[in-house]
C-alpha cells in the first residue's frame, strides 16, 4: 500500500505539466484582471475598446482577422449591457483564457505534455512590459501556434495515411489562422516545420510539401489582403537587409536592444541550456535551426526599427523569441532532464519570468496614476473636456499623445457614464480656439480629429455634457517679471522614503501647496519655465547631483493642495540617498522651496 501511495503523489511529466499550467494560468489571469487598467485603458488599447464599445462589432486592424475570437467575450459583455468595467476585464482576461483553449487542447486532448510546457515559457520567457499592451495580434496566435507545433509532431508519428492526411489538412488551416493574426507568424510557421524537419525527418514528404504549402499561403494572402500602408513601411526589401546587415551594429535599435537584453536574463539560461543539452545529444542540425531564426529575426527587427522611431513597438517583435527559444529547450529538456530535476526547474523559470512580468508594470501603473490626477483636475473645474498643453505632458510615462482622449475617455468613465471626461494634447491651444465654441466637440487623433461627437457616444458608457474645452494649462506669463521667491507655495512629499523600481527611474509624487489665492500657471513661455527638479545627496550629506532631471507642472496650480508626478533618475550605484526638490526655472534659477525625501536604490 505504501508504494501505491507514493506512485500515486510522484509528478511525473504529466502531472507537472497539468499542475504548473494551472498554477501559471491562474496567476496569469489574476494579473491581467488586477492590472485591467495599465492593460485595456491605454495607447493602442485605449482607441480599440473605444471602437468596440461605440460600434458594438469586432474592431479588425490590417486585415488581421483573426483577432475577431478574442473579442467574442467583451462584445458579448457589451451587448448585455456590463459595466465599462466589466467590459474591460472581460477582455483583458479573455487573452488569457484564449491562450488557456489552445493549452486544453494540447495537453487533455493531443496529450502533449512537451508542447502544453512550450507554451506555458513562451508566453512569460520574452513578456515583460508587453504584457501590459495586450492588443497586438501577434501575442494572440501564441497558442496556436504551439498546437501547430503539437499537431505536426503527432503528424510525423502518424503511420495511418488518410488520418495524416487529414492532420496535414488541419496543419494547413492553423498555418491560415496564424497569418491572419499576424503576417510575422510565417517566420514561426517556416521555424517549427524546420526544426521538425531536422530532427532526422528530411525525407518525410509531408513536411516538405507543408513547408511548401505554407509558403504558397503567405504568397496568396499577400494578394487577397495586400499590406496596409504601416505594414508595407515596416517591411524592408531584400536589397535593404543586405545594404544594412553590415551596420547593425551603429544602430539605434541595436543600442536599445542591448540596453533591454539584461531584462531577457531567463532566456539566456534557457538559451544556454538548450544550446548545451542539443550539442551533448548530438542533435547539430536542431541547434543551427534554432540559432539561424534567432539571429535572422533579431537582425530583421534591428534593421526594420534601425532609426530607432518605435523602440517600444520594437519590444512587441521579441516576444517572438519566446517561441524559438521554448520549443528546442521543451523538446530536449524533458527527454535528458530526470523528473526530480525539472519540476522544480520548470517552477523556478515560470515564477521568475512571472515576477518579471509584474515588475515591469511599474511604468503603466504610474501612467494610469497619471491619468487620474488629469482627470480629478477637470473634474474640479466642472468641465467635461480639457486641453492639456504638450509641453507640459509627462513624455516619461506618456510616450504617445494621439490615443490620449480616449485613454482619458475610458479611465474617467468607470465610476460611472456621467464622470466621463476626455483630454485632448496640443501644442498650439489658439489654433483651437476656432472650433472651442462647438459644444458637441470631441478631438481625436491627428488622422481623424473631428470623427467622433460627444451628442453620438454610447450613452450607456459615456456621458460628457456639452461645453467647450478647459484649458488645463495657462501660459507662465501672466508672472511678469520673475520673482526671487514665492511666497504661499510649498512642497511637501507624498512619501517619506521611495524605493527604486526596476527601471533607470522613478515616479514620486509631491503635493504642491498654493495659499497665494491665486492660480499658479503651468505653461512655460519664451522666459520664464517653473517645474521641478532636484539635488541628490548621498547619505554622508554629500551633493553627487546637482541638477536631475526637470518636471514641468502637471497642471496649473489652483488653491489648496495639488499632487502632481516627478521623474527621478536614479543613481547608479546602490544605496540610500537624500533627494532635495525644488521648484526651479528649467535650470536657471531656484527658489529654495525645499522639500526632502529618501531614496532608496536597490
Amino acid at each position: 500500500m505504501l508504494s501505491d501511495k507514493t506512485k500515486a503523489f510522484y509528478l511525473d511529466e504529466k502531472k507537472a505539466v497539468l499542475l504548473l499550467g494551472h498554477l501559471f494560468f491562474i496567476v496569469l489571469t489574476w494579473l491581467s484582471l488586477e492590472f485591467f487598467r495599465e492593460r485595456m485603458t491605454t495607447s493602442d488599447a485605449a482607441y480599440y475598446n473605444f471602437l468596440l464599445i461605440q460600434d458594438g462589432k469586432p474592431v479588425i486592424v490590417h486585415n488581421r482577422w483573426s483577432s475577431y475570437f478574442v473579442q467574442l467575450l467583451p462584445l458579448l459583455a457589451v451587448k448585455m449591457s456590463l459595466s465599462l468595467a466589466a467590459v474591460l476585464k472581460i477582455y483583458s482576461a479573455s487573452i488569457i483564457l484564449f491562450q488557456y483553449f489552445f493549452f486544453a487542447i494540447i495537453v487533455f486532448i493531443l496529450k502533449d505534455y512537451k508542447a502544453g510546457f512550450a507554451l506555458l515559457l513562451s508566453l512569460c520567457l520574452t513578456f515583460r512590459g508587453v504584457f501590459y499592451f495586450p492588443i497586438t495580434e501577434l501575442f494572440m496566435g501564441f497558442g496556436a501556434a504551439i498546437l501547430c507545433w503539437a499537431v505536426i509532431k503527432r503528424m510525423i508519428a502518424e503511420d495511418r495515411v488518410f488520418v495524416k492526411n487529414t492532420l496535414v489538412v488541419v496543419i494547413l488551416f492553423l498555418f491560415v489562422f496564424l497569418t491572419l493574426f499576424h503576417p510575422a507568424f510565417i517566420v514561426v510557421i517556416v521555424f517549427l516545420v524546420l526544426f521538425e524537419l531536422s530532427k532526422g525527418n528530411l525525407k518525410n514528404v509531408h513536411l516538405w510539401a507543408l513547408l511548401i504549402l505554407g509558403l504558397a499561403w503567405n504568397i496568396a494572402r499577400t494578394k487577397m489582403f495586400p499590406l496596409s500602408e504601416y505594414e508595407a513601411d515596416k517591411m524592408p526589401s531584400i536589397a535593404d537587409i543586405i545594404k544594412y546587415l553590415p551596420e547593425l551594429e551603429g544602430f539605434k535599435s541595436t543600442n536599445y536592444f542591448m540596453h533591454f537584453l539584461p531584462n531577457f536574463w531567463t532566456s539566456g539560461i534557457v538559451a544556454a541550456l538548450t544550446i548545451y543539452l542539443l550539442i551533448r545529444a548530438k542533435r547539430i542540425l536542431p541547434l543551427i535551426v534554432m540559432l539561424l531564426t534567432v539571429f535572422g529575426w533579431l537582425a530583421l527587427i534591428l534593421v526594420i526599427d534601425r532609426n530607432g522611431n518605435s523602440p517600444n513597438m520594437t519590444e512587441y517583435y521579441y516576444t517572438l523569441f519566446g517561441i524559438f527559444i521554448a520549443l528546442p529547450f521543451t523538446d530536449i529538456f524533458f527527454e535528458k532532464i530526470k523528473p526530480t530535476v525539472y519540476l522544480p526547474l520548470m517552477a523556478v523559470l515560470l515564477a521568475f519570468n512571472l515576477v518579471g512580468i509584474y515588475n515591469s508594470g511599474y511604468i503603466y501603473r504610474e501612467r494610469v496614476q497619471y491619468f487620474d490626477r488629469l482627470i480629478n483636475n477637470v473634474h474640479q473645474s466642472e468641465y467635461s473636456k480639457g486641453f492639456l498643453a504638450m509641453t507640459n505632458f509627462q513624455w516619461g510615462i506618456g510616450w504617445g499623445t494621439w490615443a490620449f482622449p480616449y485613454e482619458t475617455l475610458l479611465n474617467s468613465a468607470l465610476a460611472s457614464p456621467d464622470s466621463a471626461i476626455t483630454i485632448y494634447i496640443t501644442n498650439d491651444m489658439a489654433r483651437l480656439d476656432s472650433i472651442n465654441n462647438d459644444p458637441e466637440l470631441f478631438l481625436g487623433p491627428d488622422w481623424c480629429l473631428l470623427c467622433s461627437r460627444t451628442n453620438t457616444l454610447n450613452p450607456n458608457y459615456f456621458k460628457i455634457k456639452p461645453g467647450a474645452y478647459f484649458k488645463i494649462n495657462t501660459n507662465q506669463g501672466i508672472i511678469g517679471k520673475l520673482p526671487d521667491k514665492f511666497p504661499g507655495i510649498e512642497l511637501k512629499p507624498v512619501q517619506e522614503k521611495v524605493y527604486s523600481a526596476t527601471d533607470t527611474f522613478i515616479i514620486t509624487r509631491i503635493e504642491l501647496i498654493n495659499n497665494t489665492g491665486q492660480v499658479f500657471p503651468s505653461m512655460k513661455n519664451d522666459t520664464i519655465n517653473i517645474g521641478l527638479d532636484y539635488h541628490i545627496y548621498d547619505k554622508e550629506g554629500d551633493m553627487i547631483v546637482f541638477q536631475g532631471y526637470f518636471t514641468p507642472l502637471e497642471t496649473d496650480l489652483v488653491n489648496g493642495t495639488t499632487i502632481q508626478g516627478m521623474t527621478v533618475l536614479l543613481p547608479e550605484e546602490n544605496g540610500e540617498y537624500i533627494v532635495e526638490v525644488d521648484l526651479c526655472n528649467a535650470g536657471r534659477k531656484w527658489f529654495e522651496i525645499n522639500l526632502r525625501f529618501r531614496l532608496v536604490v536597490e
